[in-house]
């Protein structure tokens, strides 16, 4: 199980340079890995079955919101596409488990998990950097700040990712003096900077709004940790502004390189034709209130401006149902509940576990904000990212029965332990392992064509279609696609 999960780790830590074929765009690449990840946890979820118990409320939830996307699907244009969705949600959710249940001590030891932020930032950084320098020796090239981000086949995905992972790298300052990350903090302190950097060079609005948000909440709920995270929020954003204004203003001006789409021009109010796909989605809402169009659906309604709503409670409503979306909103609202007392209660305490659980915490909180403005339970790597933090802190979470794998249940009201079973082992996998074959059936039948259009230029008009990211980076659905 430790081998597999590390060897998951490792992938994610990768994603944003790992070429699965060169004519697959960089979305495409990283949601092949990403059901590759959802496979292994499966498979992981499989050797743990033991350790897990499918009976109490948290899972009946779970088995309400299934059935009602399933009935949702059914009665769609394009049940295959909404199988796809719930398969996806279903793989996010595997991950999260799986993590939930490493060994106590790899939980609280937490070094894996930082070095693997610490690579996913480095790797990206270190492009940028390269970009850089080269756009600034080289006369011939372009100077564009936005473009230098690789890795990502919208520089601004990156924003959703960082704002996962800069709380959870600076939480190093709270190492013990003697472990190996914080003989790199100043190292990570330089890198966050850095992050902060790209992040306001690629014009990513929604992570200053993510984080802008959690780091308020941190600094008043979580104690001396919290108050100085949030410090720390503040005092990295500051520095990678100055970096800012250094390398795309003073050293252009002095070097003679022509900045084209200046950091500053891309930090607009404007809701970049947010409102149209909002009031899509509205539209759909109304007419499908119960069960929605289908999930995945909305990239059934063609637009020139995205295939997803660029909001998340829109999208789960218009897709899957009011219904669905209330059991929804209420297990993470009541996560976000268990995960928040548990900060108020430990907040006195200054340690490694606690500076942990209130980085993510702020990262998690930081990612339900920008999920309100942006893609974030649409993208590959952020969501694989969210889900293993969440399976982390979940996994900190205090409980009373180690066979339950529900949210912090300490109630004895919400478990019911009934004679454990082959079959229930059984119940408990099987849509976890449905989803997995439906998601490696879809890449194996989607990916070979997805290299063909690439390759030969046109396939039914498909080259003249924008890039408008969702399952595949040619995100519509339907015209003869299924």
């Amino acid at each position: 199980m430790r081998t597999v999960i590390y060897f998951t780790i490792s992938l994610i830590s990768l994603m944003p340079i790992t070429v699965i074929n060169s004519r697959l765009e960089w979305h495409d690449s990283q949601r092949i890995l990403q059901i590759l990840i959802i496979t292994l946890s499966t498979a992981g979820m499989s050797i743990i079955s033991k350790r897990l118990s499918p009976n109490n409320y948290f899972h009946l939830a779970i088995y309400a919101i299934l059935l009602i996307g399933i009935t949702s699907s059914i009665c769609s244009d394009l049940p295959h596409w909404g199988l796809v969705e719930i398969s996806l949600f279903a793989g996010t959710l595997a991950i999260a488990i799986s993590f939930s249940k490493l060994p106590k001590h790899i939980i609280i030891n937490f070094e894996p998990l930082l070095y693997a932020a610490l690579l996913s930032c480095a790797v990206v950084i270190i492009r940028f950097l390269t970009f850089y320098s080269s756009a600034l020796t080289q006369q011939e090239l372009d100077f564009l700040p936005h473009e230098m981000i690789d890795g990502f086949s919208n520089r601004r995905f990156f924003g959703q990712v960082a704002t996962l992972l800069i709380p959870v790298l600076l939480s190093v300052h709270f190492f013990g003096s003697g472990s190996a990350p914080k003989r790199f903090e100043p190292v990570i302190w330089i890198l966050v900077c850095l992050v902060w950097l790209a992040v306001i060079a690629t014009g990513t609005r929604g992570t200053w709004l993510a984080l802008g948000v959690s780091g308020v909440l941190i600094f008043w709920v979580g104690g001396k940790v919290g108050r100085f995270l949030a410090l720390s929020l503040l005092g990295t954003a500051a520095v990678g502004v100055a970096l800012t204004y250094v390398m795309f203003t003073v050293i252009p001006s002095h070097s003679g390189a022509e900045v084209i789409g200046h950091p500053v021009e891309r930090l607009t109010t404007s809701l970049s034709g947010r409102e149209i796909l909002w009031e899509m989605s509205w539209e759909m809402i109304r007419e499908n209130p119960w069960l929605g169009v289908g999930p995945m659906h909305f990239a059934a309604a063609h637009n020139p401006v995205a295939a997803h709503p660029h909001n998340a409670l829109l999208q789960l409503a218009a897709e899957w149902g009011i219904p669905a979306t209330t059991l929804i909103s209420l297990i993470v609202v009541y996560g976000f509940w268990r995960l928040f007392r548990t900060i108020r209660a430990h907040a006195h305490e200054i340690n490694q576990v606690n500076s942990l659980r209130i980085a993510i915490f702020a990262a998690l909180t930081g990612a339900a904000v920008q999920s309100m403005v942006d893609g974030v339970i649409v993208m590959p790597t952020t969501m694989v990212w969210a889900a293993i933090l969440i399976g982390w802190v979940w996994g900190l979470e205090p409980s009373t029965d180690n066979n339950d794998y529900g949210i912090g249940n300490s109630s004895p009201h919400v478990h019911i332990s009934p004679p454990y079973n082959l079959t229930s082992r059984f119940i408990l996998i099987l849509p976890f392992a449905a989803a997995s074959c439906i998601l490696l059936y879809t890449a194996v039948r989607d990916v070979p064509k997805i290299i063909e259009i690439e390759t030969s230029g046109v396939v039914n008009g498909a080259m003249a279609e924008p890039l408008l990211p969702r399952f595949w980076i040619r995100g519509f659905i339907g015209s003869g696609q299924d």
